[in-house]
C-alpha cells in the first residue's frame, strides 16, 4: 500500500475512535442535578417510567395539577391516591424503549417551564418497528428553595 492509502485508513480509524468515545462521554454525563428545573423533570419522568409513584409524587408541588388525574370536586389539586392509581395502571413497555431530551428550559423568577421531547422506539424487525416523538411541557415553581412540578402531563403520556 502507498502512503495515501495508509493515511486514508488511519484518518478513517481516528474518526471512528472519536465518534465512539463521544458517545460514551455524552452518556456518562448523567442527568441534570435536582437543583435545576430540567433535573426535577428528568427525575419525575424516570420515576413515572419506573412505576414509582411515591418518588414521582415527591417531585410535585403542593398544588400540582397532573394531566388527566382527576382532582377532587371543587379543587384543582391532584390527590396522591388518584396519582398512584394512574401510575400503577400504566402498561408495561414490553418491546419499546424511549429516551428523553430536554428541548428548552425557561426560568422566570420562581417559575419555570421545561419542554421535553420523548422519543419512543418500538421493537421488532426494521419494517415493523418504528420511532415516534412527542413534545410535553412541564410547569415548575420554587417551593422552599427547591424546584417542584406545578403542572405536568398525564402519566400515560410519559410512560
Amino acid at each position: 500500500m502507498d502512503r495515501f492509502t495508509w493515511a486514508f485508513a488511519a484518518g478513517g480509524l481516528a474518526i471512528c475512535v472519536v465518534a465512539i468515545a463521544s458517545v460514551f462521554i455524552v452518556r456518562a454525563a448523567g442527568p441534570p442535578p435536582l437543583s435545576t428545573p430540567a433535573g426535577v423533570v428528568t427525575a419525575y419522568v424516570q420515576a413515572v417510567r419506573d412505576r414509582d409513584a411515591d418518588r414521582a409524587w415527591g417531585l410535585l408541588g403542593p398544588a400540582a395539577a397532573v394531566g388527566s388525574v382527576p382532582p377532587p370536586p371543587g379543587s384543582n389539586t391532584t390527590t396522591r391516591d388518584a396519582f398512584r392509581r394512574q401510575v400503577a395502571g400504566l402498561p408495561e413497555n414490553g418491546t419499546t424503549s424511549s429516551r428523553i431530551r430536554i428541548a428548552e428550559t425557561t426560568i422566570n423568577g420562581d417559575s419555570a417551564r421545561v419542554a421535553v421531547e420523548i422519543t419512543t422506539t418500538t421493537g421488532g424487525p426494521a419494517l415493523f418497528g418504528g420511532e415516534y416523538s412527542r413534545s410535553l411541557t412541564f410547569g415548575l415553581k420554587r417551593v422552599n428553595g427547591d424546584w417542584r412540578i406545578d403542572t405536568a402531563p398525564a402519566p400515560y403520556e410519559i410512560g
